[in-house]
């Protein structure tokens, strides 16, 4: 129901990243995303080196279409600077900006688009200020993961929209699924 790469696999209904060294992303295809977006989930991570664009996450507004587009955000345990904003535009990268938490495991990442104002939330706490890029209009909310982790995972994925959040899709054994 959304393999674009079929770089995750699920294993005690957490989503484990199975192409360590290399990008992966996933999203749901089954049900059709509002242009106004969030997603979250909860984070475990080691390793990461600070400002390196690196670490396991989620992702909003992804399309693939011969090459990726999205909105990515991304974490690892580094000490400072652990939190990667960037957009992947017809497959150039660009990061948009660092953030720095004290990384906790299974803490939750959430961000959220509306219009083109992008805010990040790491355990319900604002990281900075929020931003604005417009150059990704629409696409679905997944999850990612982003270059030579090699120990990470997702659990309680959650996307949706503003009108009426968490009911568009979650994640499920079987992968990412839609929500009746």
């Amino acid at each position: 129901q959304g393999a674009p790469d079929s770089s995750f696999s699920i294993s005690a209904n957490t989503a484990i990243p199975t192409t360590g060294g290399s990008d992966a992303l996933e999203y749901n295809t089954a049900v059709t995303w509002p242009n106004n977006q969030y997603a979250q989930a909860e984070i475990t991570v080691v390793g990461g080196n600070i400002a390196g664009n690196e670490g396991i996450g989620i992702s909003l507004r992804d399309a693939l279409t011969g090459t990726k587009t999205d909105y990515r955000i991304v974490i690892n345990s580094a000490a400072s600077s652990n939190v990667s904003i960037g957009k992947m535009v017809a497959g150039v990268f660009t990061n948009l900006g660092f953030r720095s938490v004290t990384y906790v495991a299974s803490q939750i990442l959430y961000a959220e688009i509306k219009g083109s104002t992008l805010i990040v939330k790491y355990n319900g706490s604002a990281l900075g200020a929020s931003m604005t890029d417009s150059a990704i209009a629409s696409g679905k909310a997944g999850v990612i993961f982003s270059t030579v982790i090699t120990s990470s995972s997702l659990d309680n994925w959650e996307g949706g929209d503003f009108i009426s959040p968490g009911t568009l899709s979650q994640m499920e054994s079987g992968g990412m699924i839609g929500k009746k």
